[in-house]
Order: C-alpha cells, then structure tokens, then sequence
C-alpha cells in the first residue's frame, strides 16, 4: 500500500507498505483471518512463506491445536529462519487460527480470549515519525490523538516533545532510538 505522506525512521525512509492477509478455512466451512505487517519491500516473501512453507503443516489438522500448530510451524522454520518474515507468517497464522476457533462457538475474538474486561481494550499506536515539516507541536498534537483514541500502549521515536503524562493515566511509552523497545510506565498496571 503506498503510504499518502512519506515517512522516515532513523536508518530508512518508508514510501510503501507491504502487508500479508491469510484466510484459513475448516472442513466444516467455518473460517479466520489474521494478517500481518510484511515491511516495506519485499513482502512477497511473506506470502510465499505462508503457501509454500506453513500451510502443509496447517492442511487436515485440528484448528483447535493451535499451541501444538504454532510450535510445528516453528519447527518447520528452522533452516528458512526464527525471525523476521516467517515469524510474522506465524502471527498472522497464529491469529487466523484462534479468529477461526472462535467463530466457530459463534464468540467475538475477544470473549473467546478470555477478556478481563468490557468497558475498555488496551490498544497499541505507533507513532513520532519524522514527516518533512513536522515540529514538536505537531507530535505533541499526534500524541494527544492517541490518547484521545484510548490507546494504552504508544511506541515513540526518542525525540518525544511530549513527557509522558500528555499520554494520560493509562499509558505507557515505548521507546529506542535503534528501535528497541524499552518501557516507561505511566500509572499503568
């Protein structure tokens, strides 16, 4: 998909994005979905991982398997690799198959999860991107945004305008300049 405003990160600049959709469907006709982000070039890998690695150890079994799937799956990946785009393919599998469990007892993904609540669902932002022409203003304007959308959970460029209070009483800021994640807390638990 490409992207309406070109984005640049500290070691690249984004003007594309790749994302991978898979479908898995029961004997019964019952079906999920999960998707995955694949990057921003190359995301045909992330396809070809899906139909020509992971779905022969999916065909024919018991989607209700899907701890025993997953770690199949990850063995399958051992000589193509434990990171990047075939875990990616596992995630959106991993979620394709408990979308599937959970419309199959006609449950919301949520419920069928086991929600500890009803009144709110942490979410997760990714934002503070450098955009040509964005000031500290701008991020600040960004960041309330977020917390106006009830994300819990935001990931910041390190160059934050905002301190970490502006995310409001449930938040938590994510940060690392070589994108490694590191957490500071603000009141959440």
């Amino acid at each position: 998909m490409p992207l309406d405003r070109v984005t640049s990160f500290a070691t690249r600049t984004v003007k594309v994005r790749h994302y991978c959709l898979v479908k898995i469907r029961s004997s019964d006709g019952a079906e999920g979905l999960g998707y995955c982000y694949a990057g921003n070039s190359a995301g045909k890998l992330v396809c070809t991982a899906v139909q020509e690695l992971m779905a022969l150890v999916l065909i024919r079994e018991e989607s209700t398997r899907v701890e025993g799937l997953w770690e199949e799956m990850y063995r399958e990946a051992l000589l193509q690799g434990r990171t990047g785009s075939v875990m990616r393919v596992l995630s959106a599998l991993d979620i394709a198959l408990l979308d599937l469990n959970a419309r199959s007892v006609d449950m919301p993904l949520y419920r069928y999860l086991g929600c500890w609540t009803l009144d709110r669902v942490p979410a997760y932002a990714s934002g503070g991107y450098y955009l040509d022409g964005k000031t500290p203003q701008h991020l600040a304007e960004e960041l309330r945004r977020c917390r106006g959308a009830y994300h819990w959970l935001t990931r910041l460029v390190p160059r934050a305008a905002a301190p970490p209070s502006s995310f409001g009483p449930y938040s938590r800021e994510l940060a690392g300049a070589d994108g490694s994640v590191s957490e500071r807390h603000n009141g959440a638990r």
